[in-house]
């Protein structure tokens, strides 16, 4: 009893010197380091994929490139967009003029490599982390696959993957979701790049499944969140009005907090907010879970293994894997 109690005082002492060295809030690493972990979600945005090797610009430096081959192509006239950094609205005039969103698809599937994105390093510590349960969910805004390639490298197959509403049926106990679609949808017309489309997805589809099940761990953080277009700021609206009034939100970003529109609109206390990349954000999380000797594992299932010369089979013994162990080694080959 007593080497229980010491040994959970220490595990808190190396806690609380974690967040105090990092300026990180204790109540975040606290529920990380939580016994059965699944205490927090992440929503993460364009911002999460610009690091190396992911490499896809935030939302308004693409959506300025995708504005620039509309107007060279003739699909739009200079003038027609308001704004040709916000996607959104750039979404929204060639719908306005074709009646279709497809000549925005075509030309970000033509300039961004978003199916075969490299995780980064950060897209590796979160995957780590969803395989290792220290996270219950992520929900990402992005179009590229970088996460969901995160999780085939780290054999993450204990993490189901939702890909629009219709999917519901893959959830698994721990999950990411893909708000916007992604670039698996055949169907140019399904990507979310319009703030209506978002509200016709949210009412009826997303919005039960997103406050019931994904966004019921006690603390969200939202991390990386980019641009503040149009589609991004509505997104952020109906996450927290569908948040529970006790969850704990934070916002991470390496930007400063006077400057982001975003934070603005969640109306925070100024404590929530976390200025650093997300990378630096994952990094301190995964230190501690290592020091605290995380012990949650993933089992790879059996192999059966073909003997040619003796047309026999034989069974190979399964192996307990640490998809944490894996991160840990991700985060000390980071430069950060």
């Amino acid at each position: 009893m007593g080497t229980s109690n010491s040994t959970g005082a220490n595990a808190l002492a190396r806690m609380e010197a974690a967040a105090n060295h990092e300026g990180l809030p204790p109540e975040l690493l606290g529920a990380v380091a939580s016994p059965g972990g699944g205490k927090i979600a992440l929503v993460i945005g364009a911002g999460c994929s610009v690091e190396a090797p992911t490499g896809v610009p935030v939302s308004s430096v693409c959506s300025a490139e995708i504005h620039r081959r509309l107007v060279a192509d003739g699909v739009l006239q200079e003038g027609d967009c308001a704004d040709p950094t916000d996607l959104s609205l750039v979404a929204d005039a060639v719908f306005a003029k074709t009646h279709s969103q497809r000549a925005v698809v075509e030309r970000l599937l033509e300039q961004y490599d978003f199916k075969l994105a490299t995780p980064n390093n950060g897209y590796l510590i979160a995957a780590a982390l969803l395989c290792e349960g220290a996270i219950s969910s992520v929900v990402t805004l992005n179009f590229d696959l970088a996460l969901s390639n995160a999780l085939s490298q780290l054999g993450g197959r204990t993490v189901g993957v939702v890909e629009s509403p219709a999917e519901l049926q893959r959830q698994k106990t721990i999950n990411v979701y893909y708000l916007h679609r992604n670039v698996n949808a055949a169907d140019p017309e399904q990507w979310v790049l319009r703030t209506d489309a978002l509200r016709e997805e949210w009412r009826g589809n997303w919005e039960q499944i997103i406050a019931t099940s994904v966004l019921k761990s006690p603390i969200v953080v939202f991390a990386g969140l980019g641009s503040p277009i149009g589609v991004l700021i509505e997104s952020v609206k109906l996450l927290r009005n569908a948040l529970p009034h006790a969850t704990t939100l934070y916002m991470a970003d390496p930007g400063e907090r006077a400057s982001s529109k975003l934070f603005a609109e969640f109306g925070l206390e100024t404590s929530a907010y976390i200025r650093r990349s997300c990378l630096r954000l994952a990094m301190p999380v995964v230190y501690l879970l290592t020091l605290l000797q995380s012990t949650v594992t993933i089992k790879t299932p059996k192999r059966t293994l073909y003997d040619d010369t003796k047309r026999t089979k034989a069974k190979r013994t399964p192996r307990r894997r640490s998809a944490l162990g894996r991160a840990h080694f991700v985060a000390q080959k980071a430069h950060v």
